[in-house]
């Protein structure tokens, strides 16, 4: 058995000091380590890949984790003719038995790097006499990131309302979705908001503007509205204002509400015509790019997001309905609604914190709902927690690693709890950050950094410091 604990420190734009502590797990066949494998459909790629570490480390207790190794593809390759725990992949669960295929995989797993270090000892199953040894590593890296000072710091005017927004995983920008048809695109580079501009305005649609998504990885914007077409652009240009629109898609027969790309190059939107439309984009060539399924379950307008590091797809509706679906396999007729979850009043606003087993919908109850969805096998999801916010509560969102939720609502205030602990009875609200004067359409984090951005019907653009 070898442990290896790599310490890294960073140091931030402040100079602070964070401790981040990598583990190196592999898989036993353990409840707590277990093999990766398939049952109806297997692919094997870098997402996949990512899948399978992600599914050892929350395992093993560690909230995330990066893929490193595995002997051979689960798709093809076995460990041994006999049962092991597993995490099935296209079933988005963990299943105890003998399958036909299954892989070791090997990952380097992450706590909370601000407030423990867990140390696991991994271990491979091996029929003969196996001798310990037990190796420490320890590098330390300087890294600058900037680091915000908690409240607004910036706000961008546009000529009319604002209905949603988001920032690009790489690069210093956001981008916003306008009711004047266009959307804009906005530079927050450097750690001096007082420099960060206007950059580009694209004009890519004949009338209103509701959702702006970037790919997580690729070089694409995707965009849809009233206009009823999703629009999308390659960004691969440095200067945003020579950014072209590559492909159009005219599939829904009302307004489309909402877009939302995934790691495995699918793209879902929501829309008033109450159906929800998955495209493929994994082709090089826009000219293939097709419809891939279209889900009908709802009898509503209907809202989507993609989970960030899983292969779901979530749904919220005007019907009072939040749904999840397993999306996994490349054949669309296994995909599955996997759970239903009902509330009262219209459900706009859906989203999945990347690596905690937690989901939050709201409505025009005044709430905010958290799921809890570890148990997979079973998929009886059970209600977390609820905060009651007030008014109409249209948008919500989980920042990826500080264990905030954030949700906007027609009362015009965007709310901001800590769901940091354990215990979700000692969640609580934060305090009160600037309000808008209108409705608040949209809250989004930045990927990496303490940002959030919220824009609303009052023609701002708010972006604060968390």
């Amino acid at each position: 058995t070898t442990t290896t604990t790599t310490s890294i420190t960073m140091t931030t734009a402040t100079s602070s000091s964070i401790q981040a502590h990598v583990t190196r797990i592999t898989s036993d066949g353990t409840r707590e380590r277990p093999m990766c494998t398939w049952a109806n459909a297997c692919i094997w790629d870098t997402p996949t890949q990512q899948e399978c570490a992600m599914a050892v480390c929350i395992s093993s207790g560690f909230e995330s984790g990066v893929f490193v190794s595995a002997p051979h593809s689960m798709c093809t390759g076995s460990v041994a003719d006999e049962s092991y725990w597993n995490y099935v992949t296209d079933q988005n669960s963990y299943n105890f038995g003998d399958y036909s295929n299954e892989t070791i995989v090997t990952a380097d797993c992450v706590g909370s790097s601000t407030t423990h270090t867990t140390t696991l000892v991994s271990t491979t199953p091996t029929t003969a006499t196996t001798t310990t040894t037990t190796t420490s590593t320890t590098t330390t890296a300087s890294v600058t990131t900037p680091v915000y000072v908690n409240g607004l710091l910036k706000q961008f005017s546009h000529p009319s309302g604002v209905y949603g927004v988001a920032f690009h995983n790489t690069r210093s920008l956001v981008a916003s979705a306008c009711q004047d048809t266009n959307i804009r695109i906005f530079s927050i580079d450097g750690g001096t908001p007082a420099a960060w501009s206007l950059i580009a305005t694209l004009p890519a649609h004949s009338d209103r503007v509701r959702s702006v998504a970037f790919h997580p990885t690729r070089d694409l914007l995707a965009s849809g509205g009233n206009s009823k077409a999703l629009v999308i652009h390659d960004t691969s240009n440095t200067s945003p204002t020579q950014w072209t629109a590559v492909k159009t898609f005219t599939h829904h027969t009302q307004a489309i509400t909402s877009a939302s790309f995934s790691t495995r190059d699918l793209l879902a939107t929501g829309s008033w015509d109450r159906t929800i439309n998955v495209y493929s984009v994994s082709s090089s060539s826009p000219a293939d790019w097709e419809l891939k399924h279209t889900f009908t379950m709802h009898t509503d307008w209907t809202y989507v997001a993609f989970h960030p590091t899983r292969s779901l797809l979530l749904s919220a509706s005007h019907d009072g309905t939040a749904k999840v679906y397993s999306v996994f396999s490349s054949t669309t007729t296994n995909w599955e609604l996997l759970r239903s979850f009902g509330e009262q009043g219209f459900i706009q606003g859906i989203a999945a914190h990347p690596t905690r087993n937690i989901i939050a919908s709201s409505s025009t109850s005044g709430y905010v709902y958290i799921y809890d969805i570890s148990n997979p096998v079973t998929y009886q999801w059970d209600t977390l927690q609820k905060f009651f916010v007030g008014g109409y509560v249209y948008t919500v969102a989980f920042h990826p690693t500080l264990d905030l939720l954030a949700c906007g609502s027609n009362q015009g205030d965007v709310k901001l709890f800590d769901i940091s602990d354990s215990d979700p009875s000692n969640w609580f609200l934060k305090p009160q950050l600037d309000d808008h004067t209108g409705t608040v359409w949209g809250v989004v984090f930045h990927p990496s950094l303490n940002l959030l951005a919220s824009v609303g019907a009052d023609s701002i653009l708010k972006v604060f410091g968390v």
